[in-house]
């Protein structure tokens, strides 16, 4: 079985300021995406089941354990989704004056 592998890039790295001299900032910013990049690879779904469910501190039939669902909602937080952003007024007003006529058939 393989083993895990590791991206040698952090987050914290890809957010810190690159500025390399010699660099135009079309240059940073593919330099930041290709960190990016490097930082959410992933072959979970190459690897065995087994070796998945191992990695993932998993049972196929009971699932998490209470103790590592308390521990990884604690670590995480809530799956939840972050709500959209409501439209200003204004912006309502120009997107309905930019965009036609539209009829809703509803």
């Amino acid at each position: 079985m393989s083993s895990a592998t590791s991206s040698s890039v952090s987050l914290s790295e890809f957010f810190r300021p690159i500025t390399p001299k010699g660099l135009r900032s079309r240059d940073l910013s593919h330099t930041r995406l290709n960190l990016l990049k490097k930082e959410i690879q992933t072959d979970l779904h190459l690897i065995p089941l087994q070796e998945l469910y191992e990695r993932l501190r998993t049972d196929p039939v009971n699932g998490l354990t209470k103790e590592m669902a308390q521990a990884l909602l604690a670590f995480h937080g809530p799956n939840t989704l972050t709500p959209a952003t409501e439209q200003g007024w204004f912006k309502k007003l120009i997107k309905s004056l930019c965009t036609g006529i539209s009829i809703n058939p509803n």
